[in-house]
């Protein structure tokens, strides 16, 4: 198939891949154990060729930064190939006290393997049209809707705070542990009906801040909305939040994304997550924001862990690989499908709703602490944990087709803003797709974020115009 690929875009991808190639040679580590050594050398050769991969998918498609293929790359590649090289040039081989990097070379080949499906199936569905701009066909309107999405917003902000007063006071949430009291004493698991509700307030505050004509309002929905998140404690409600909003913004303008918008999301993102990182463990004890911590040694601290972090939990994956199937078997569905199925029944109603199934593999692959520490494992680290290296290319493959359903649907045909909205959002979703896994919380995320713009789409009116921005 011919495509015309600009000069200057293939340049600068021809450059950044030398640049890459120089810095991956320079910095291969001496006097090394072999199989530190041989980890770094396998990542980097698998990041040389998935780079390859990723960008003659751009050149072919002509994304841009928004585009769902080029934001899940990047964290993907940076969390399997990238964090590892980098852990083994710091000498960073513990996690929980276990050196697992001798399962590193299995997981990095079935980590490539993955990302091999997602981008062949990524691929497979091509535009009939390609279109910069958003067209829009279709138009919400009426003062019934604004009504409509400040109901939406009162009942899910209620079902918050009602969440997180169950173990902290009023005055505790909304100053961020500065005042008041607080202490989670009451089980996630009783109350996660409850706490999806979370998942639908960005969406809704989204909504207002296109509909909404109060400014004062917009201000007050955004803030209350923006620090009940960062009082559960979880820095990828954040980044997802931030991710979320600025693509919506920028994408709706038409404007081309510049240096400066690039910088100036890594700022809104840096720092929330560095200050979380900083007062994270002693606002979800209850202990508050307490600024007699900081020191330099600590801001470097937090910033390494802010950095990298999210993207260290592959070593939880190399605990799988480790485990199953030697330690303990496949779980067949049993977490990604049934307990999917049943994780929004409330125990309340279900006294006797069995618990997560997908824990035993860290225990037996790392230690108990891991297991007590929360340690999660990415969504690559399900795929195998449920079936091997063949639900490593299914859901994979799966995953790579919607992302381009996705981008056709609600990028090139486009016929709303709330069109955008999905797709903005669903940007901020990938990040927890690729971080976490744990589809049983990651469905009904989903389900949440999408509700409400499902009910604008289905019960109000539309109005047929055709223009182009």
């Amino acid at each position: 198939m011919y495509f015309k690929i600009k000069k200057n875009h293939l340049l600068i991808f021809c450059l950044s891949l030398i640049i890459i190639f120089i810095l991956g040679i320079l910095l291969i580590p001496n006097n090394q154990n072999e199989i530190y050594l041989n980890n770094y050398l396998i990542d980097f050769t698998y990041l040389l060729i998935s780079y390859f991969i990723l960008g003659f998918s751009i050149l072919k498609n002509k994304y841009d930064f928004f585009s769902p293929t080029i934001i899940f790359s990047l964290l993907y590649l940076t969390m399997f190939f990238v964090t590892p090289m980098y852990d083994i040039l710091c000498e960073e081989y513990l996690w929980f006290g276990v050196d697992l990097f001798k399962f590193g070379i299995k997981g990095s080949t079935i980590a490539f393997v993955g990302y091999l499906s997602f981008m062949i199936f990524n691929n497979l569905n091509v535009p009939s049209s390609k279109q910069n701009k958003i067209n829009i066909k279709y138009e919400y309107y009426g003062k019934k809707i604004v009504v409509f999405i400040v109901s939406m917003y009162v009942v899910c902000f209620i079902a918050n705070v009602y969440y997180l007063t169950r173990s902290n006071s009023i005055l505790y949430i909304f100053t961020l542990g500065i005042l008041g009291s607080g202490g989670f004493s009451v089980s996630d698991a009783n109350l996660g009906a409850i706490s999806m509700f979370s998942y639908a307030l960005p969406s809704i505050t989204l909504l207002y801040m296109e509909y909404g004509n109060n400014k004062f309002l917009k201000f007050v929905f955004f803030s209350a909305m923006f620090v009940l998140q960062v009082a559960r404690g979880f820095r990828f409600f954040i980044i997802q939040i931030i991710i979320m909003f600025f693509s919506y913004y920028i994408l709706k303008s038409g404007k081309k994304l510049k240096i400066r918008d690039l910088i100036s999301i890594a700022i809104c993102i840096l720092i929330p997550t560095l200050l979380m990182t900083l007062f994270r463990n002693t606002i979800r004890s209850g202990s508050g924001m307490d600024l007699s911590i900081i020191s330099l040694d600590v801001i470097k601290k937090a910033f390494d862990e802010a950095l990298w972090d999210n993207f260290r939990i592959y070593k939880t994956y190399y605990g799988l690989i480790k485990a199953v199937p030697n330690l303990t078997n496949y779980l067949f569905g049993a977490q990604m499908i049934i307990y999917t199925m049943i994780m929004f029944i409330p125990r309340m109603l279900w006294k006797g709703k069995p618990s997560n199934p997908g824990t035993e593999a860290q225990r037996l692959g790392i230690n108990q602490y891991a297991v007590d520490g929360g340690s999660a494992y990415p969504g690559l680290g399900e795929y195998y944990y449920d079936s091997g290296l063949f639900g490593v290319i299914m859901w994979s493959s799966i995953l790579g087709w919607w992302l381009k359903k996705v981008y056709i649907k609600y990028r090139i045909k486009s016929e709303s803003v709330i069109d955008l909205m999905i797709y903005s959002t669903i940007l901020g979703i990938i990040l927890q797709l690729v971080i976490r896994g744990y589809t049983p919380s990651n469905f009904w995320m989903i389900v949440f974020c999408m509700l409400p713009y499902w009910f604008i789409k289905r019960f109000f009116k539309k109005k047929v115009i055709e223009r182009n921005e």
